[in-house]
């Protein structure tokens, strides 16, 4: 019985081995992934709910038209897209709330 213990022991042991080591290649090859794509000067990306990945700089060019575009409104459209904006706000903070 203490063989059959033994070897199911070493069994174990050596598929705990086997499990960590892939862990810690995984994590080196991460590692590995993020350093070239730092030396590379990869953009960040951004994941946006339904919109897939945008960098920084296509966040930033959109931002900057999306302020024209404000800038183009009258104050009584202004008041309008606030009023919007909070019933919205509010409409998800129920939403959230179910």
């Amino acid at each position: 019985m203490s063989e059959d213990y033994k070897e199911k022991s070493k069994i174990l042991f050596d598929k705990q081995r086997e499990r960590v080591k892939k862990i810690s290649e995984n994590r080196r090859n991460q590692e590995q992934t993020t350093k070239v794509k730092e030396e590379n000067g990869a953009p960040n990306l951004h994941r946006c709910h339904n919109f897939g990945e945008y960098t920084t700089k296509e966040i930033n060019k959109k931002q900057e038209k999306l302020n024209k575009l404000y800038s183009k409104l009258s104050e009584k459209e202004k008041e309008t897209l606030a009023e919007t904006y909070e019933f919205f706000e509010k409409f998800i903070k129920e939403l959230d709330w179910l």
